[in-house]
């Protein structure tokens, strides 16, 4: 799993406001850097060589069995996520941001 390339995409319901345009609507290349049955890890890194990481979603689900954590450094951000993999090449599930009430929907699919 951690071999494939990955995207994670989001589509935010029109009754959700508030976001910027931009963000609305995700479409990111991600890595999967991790995936067993206790933790669950995906980096999407900027165009820098790979090197800087644009957000971070993590899951420690011995912590946390119902949800995962994700950040951000610019703009500063956070909140929670989960993904259920509903087959070998498709993972579906929603991101929150702290504070917010309301669920995105989201999806992970392998590119190749």
């Amino acid at each position: 799993m951690t071999e494939k390339k990955w995207r994670l995409c989001w589509l935010t319901p029109p009754e959700i406001r508030g976001m910027s345009s931009e963000m609305r609507n995700g479409n990111f290349p991600v890595t999967i850097t991790l995936c067993d049955t206790f933790q669950f890890k995906i980096v999407n890194r900027h165009n820098d060589l790979e090197k800087t990481e644009a957000f971070i979603m993590n899951w420690d689900k011995a912590a946390e069995p119902n949800y995962g954590s994700w950040s951000q450094k610019d703009p500063p951000l956070k909140g929670t996520w989960f993904l259920k993999q509903v087959n070998p090449v498709l993972f579906f599930g929603w991101w929150q941001t702290e504070g917010e009430t309301n669920q995105v929907p989201m999806w992970l699919e392998a590119v190749n």
